[in-house]
């Protein structure tokens, strides 16, 4: 019997995330942490997701209102820093219609790092410095692998 193929995904070793429960907006997480890390966080488009637990055209037709529905809108901000190369990305983990990543309902924001010269101690010194804000309740290094959602995160 003929197997279909499986679609294998990896999660790139230099993503570093972190999940931050706070008590503010999108955009004024994206203020505070342009100035505490020295960032240019901007808003970029929404990242849109199916809505987990719905069908993802419920009518059949890609076009129709319905589809749209189905659609759930998380706010976007990224930062590059050519110098470091690194790129730098703020999600907002409940969207219009779904949570990003449902298996970390708590979460207010996701704060993901890539860079092409993975440091532990950097990604270390970055989440200490984002607990010194004072909207932030609590934030913490994320291990991508434990989480079955992590590909909603990459772009």
């Amino acid at each position: 019997m003929k197997q279909n193929p499986k679609l294998q995904l990896e999660w790139p070793a230099d993503n570093y995330l972190a999940g931050i429960v706070a008590s503010s907006k999108d955009h004024k997480m994206a203020y505070d942490l342009n100035r505490l890390l020295e960032l240019h966080l901007v808003r970029a488009d929404d990242l849109e997701l199916f809505a987990q637990g719905k069908p993802q055209v419920p009518s059949g037709d890609l076009f129709s209102d319905d589809a749209e529905e189905a659609v759930s809108k998380h706010g976007l901000y990224s930062a590059k820093d050519a110098l470091l190369h690194r790129q730098y990305f703020l999600f907002t983990n409940q969207g219009t219609r779904s949570l990003l990543l449902p298996e970390l309902r708590n979460l207010t924001f996701v704060f993901m790092m890539y860079t092409e010269h993975p440091s532990a101690e950097d990604w270390s010194s970055i989440v200490n410095k984002i607990s010194e804000l004072p909207q932030v309740n609590s934030v913490f290094a994320l291990d991508p692998e434990k989480i079955p959602s992590r590909f909603n995160l990459l772009l």
